[in-house]
């Protein structure tokens, strides 16, 4: 099950669209790990942010060191 923390523009804003109904905090946060919330707060961007995502790096890419004979 996954959980996402979501930051609206505005305290205790309500999102009702399309039968999903989320109700942010006093301070714009909401988590959740309802997939349908996740899935549709997730394409109101920009005024609804998940903010719990991090930003994955790129994995490095190494060369195998060959021994000097």
């Amino acid at each position: 099950m996954e959980r996402a923390t979501f930051k609206a523009g505005v305290p205790n804003y309500e999102y009702n669209r399309d039968g999903i109904y989320a109700h942010f905090n006093g301070q714009g946060l909401l988590v959740t790990n309802d997939a349908k919330v996740i899935a549709a707060l997730s394409t109101a961007q920009p005024f609804i942010k998940r903010v719990d995502e991090q930003p994955k790096a790129a994995p490095k890419k190494t060369r195998a060191k060959t021994p000097k004979k």
